[in-house]
């Protein structure tokens, strides 16, 4: 597997952290905000999350974990109805009718134009059957950006619970990151980043950006 040593234990206790970022970035496209949403963002632990990668020394993710930071500072008197209504705003407006202002939707297959979308959609069918993945909202097209972050989800998880070997589940992530993700989700942010109306939301884009290409390093020091 990797030249660099890390024993289960090690791998499992960073495969959890990155569940964690997983759940985060996921929480905040997958579905429309709800009290639960920001109970989660209002709490102490994610506060103290976003003031670790805040003090990372990736520019993206520490821009990204402040602004969101400064975010949450700046409506602290805001009501969570309040509160929740901007974000799910700025959330229809930059992930689900994002055309409305011109900007592609979060679909792969929006964003690569060198093969056709039912190509692109038929090998996203044939990787998350093999792994025996099945989206939770059928009616999503398996190129969506919340489909596709949640299949390398999945993965971590099966990981962090014992429920798959480490190697060949890693070897399968940095092959869906150089195929899939890492091609267009990039494109996705940058595109997406002058849109974004709210501080929380232009964190969010820098921080799924960010932590992409640390997806991407991560996975090449472990598969190498």
């Amino acid at each position: 597997m990797s030249k660099y040593r890390f024993d289960n234990d090690q791998i499992i206790k960073m495969t959890r952290t990155r569940v964690e970022v997983y759940n985060f970035l996921l929480g905040a496209c997958a579905s429309i905000p709800d009290p639960t949403f920001f109970k989660s963002i209002t709490s102490k632990a994610f506060t103290e999350s976003l003031m670790t990668f805040k003090s990372l020394k990736d520019k993206q993710i520490a821009k990204g974990a402040d602004l969101i930071l400064q975010f949450l500072a700046e409506n602290k008197e805001t009501s969570p109805e309040q509160m929740i209504e901007a974000i799910g705003v700025d959330r229809t407006k930059i992930i689900r009718i994002p055309h409305l202002s011109g900007l592609r939707a979060p679909y792969e297959s929006q964003y690569i134009k060198t093969k056709n979308a039912s190509v692109i959609l038929l090998d996203l069918k044939k990787t998350y059957l093999a792994a025996g993945f099945s989206p939770e909202n059928s009616v999503e097209s398996l190129d969506f950006i919340c489909v596709e972050l949640d299949f390398l989800r999945l993965l971590n998880q099966k990981i962090a619970e014992g429920n798959a070997p480490a190697e060949a589940t890693l070897l399968l992530q940095k092959q869906f990151m150089n195929d899939h993700l890492s091609r267009w989700l990039g494109d996705y942010c940058q595109a997406a980043l002058p849109h974004a109306e709210t501080k929380f939301y232009q964190g969010w884009l820098g921080l799924l950006s960010g932590f992409l290409k640390l997806e991407q390093e991560y996975l090449d020091i472990m598969c190498s």
